[in-house]
């Protein structure tokens, strides 16, 4: 009996340990978006007054110069003479430089991150996923920069295969110590397994969030601005969903309040710069 009450206890602060946790989460996120105006409205004076060196400007500038080259990218890509090597081993050794706290070096930051932006460019607003009957499709949402939860559930669970799929639904930097590094495995996966590893986009693959929420400043003290610059030119290109098996919708931040919104709605919502 004693063994039972220490269970309740027990599980009763986890309940409000996590209630305490979700109300710290929401109330950030509320102010993070309460200055998301006040940031449009700094970066449109600056666009407009010719000083040219707002986030928006930079991403467009850099979006703009990989669609100058989209189609011969794009060409490349698909029959794989842009994409860096990616081999098994490669893969491995990568997941283990990481576990034990390497760093990717730049030249390779912005490899992974240019081939993944082209790659990304070709895929639709919603990503159609077919998993075979004896395949698992697995669902991580929100990692925040926890590379180690990102590790620990390759380990549990398989890193991505044919019968194996992952959907990494969103929010992956901000918070946490080693988002970029969480972004760079999960493209070079991407790379390797185009048709088994899916990133949606979440609220936090958006500059203005990143200025306060800390990924910004991880990107200039691991790399420079180039870098952080880089990272959005491919999180504007992300889907905004998946569907799984024609029946399974996956999205991060719920369903539109409307609903009278249709999938086809979201496949119809245009990707890229602004």
């Amino acid at each position: 009996r004693a063994f039972r009450d220490a269970q309740k206890r027990i599980a009763a602060d986890h309940v409000d340990l996590t209630a305490i946790l979700n109300s710290l989460e929401e109330a950030e996120e509320h102010r993070i978006n309460a200055r998301t105006g006040v940031m449009t409205r700094v970066e449109k004076n600056l666009e407009s007054s010719g000083a040219g060196f707002g986030i928006g400007s930079m991403i467009r500038s850099l979006a703009d110069k990989s669609r100058a080259k989209a189609k011969e990218q794009q060409r490349e890509a698909r029959t794989g003479e842009h994409l860096p090597t990616l081999t098994s081993g490669s893969m491995d050794n990568l997941v283990t430089g990481l576990g034990n706290g390497e760093r990717v070096a730049q030249v390779d930051a912005l490899t992974i991150l240019g081939a993944a932006t082209v790659m990304l460019m070709d895929e639709p607003s919603v990503c159609d996923i077919t998993v075979p009957p004896k395949g698992k499709c697995i669902v991580v949402g929100d990692l925040h920069g926890q590379l180690d939860d990102l590790l620990h559930l390759f380990k549990t669970f398989g890193q991505p295969s044919e019968k194996m799929t992952w959907i990494f639904n969103g929010d992956l930097v901000d918070r946490g110590d080693h988002a970029c590094e969480i972004v760079l495995l999960i493209f070079a996966l991407k790379l390797k397994h185009p048709k088994h590893v899916f990133v949606n986009r979440g609220n936090h693959e958006e500059p203005h969030i990143n200025i306060y929420s800390g990924f910004e400043e991880e990107c200039t003290a691991k790399y420079d601005h180039r870098v952080f610059q880089m990272f959005h030119a491919a999180f504007v290109w992300l889907p905004y969903a998946c569907l799984v098996n024609g029946k399974t919708l996956v999205l991060h931040g719920g369903l539109p309040r409307d609903e009278t919104v249709s999938i086809k709605d979201i496949r119809d919502i245009a990707r890229g710069p602004d």
